[in-house]
C-alpha cells in the first residue's frame, strides 16, 4: 500500500461465531491476518492458504477483531460474544 495516494478503506463485518469464511477471488495463494485485542496490539500474526475460492479465519482465543489483507484489500472482523 505504500506510495499509493489512494485511501483504501476497509470491509468491516461483525461476525457472531468463531469462524467466518471470504468467498471471492485470490490473486495470490496467501492471505496474512492479524488477530487483536484491541484497535493496535497485535497478539498474533497467521498466514492462510485459500482454497476454492474461500479462506476461513478462526477467531483467536482473546482476539476483539482481526484484520485480513488480502491481494490490495483490507478486511476487518468484529468479533462479538465470548471467544
Amino acid at each position: 500500500l505504500q506510495g499509493n495516494p489512494r485511501t483504501i478503506a476497509p470491509k468491516v463485518v461483525e461476525v457472531g461465531k468463531s469462524k467466518y469464511i471470504i468467498r471471492g477471488e485470490f490473486k495470490r495463494n496467501y492471505v496474512v491476518a492479524l488477530h487483536k485485542s484491541d484497535d493496535f496490539k497485535v497478539l498474533e500474526r497467521e498466514v492462510y492458504r485459500p482454497e476454492n475460492a474461500k479462506l476461513k479465519i478462526s477467531r483467536l482465543p482473546g482476539a476483539t477483531k482481526t484484520t485480513v489483507l488480502i491481494d490490495n484489500r483490507v478486511t476487518e472482523i468484529l468479533w462479538k460474544g465470548k471467544d
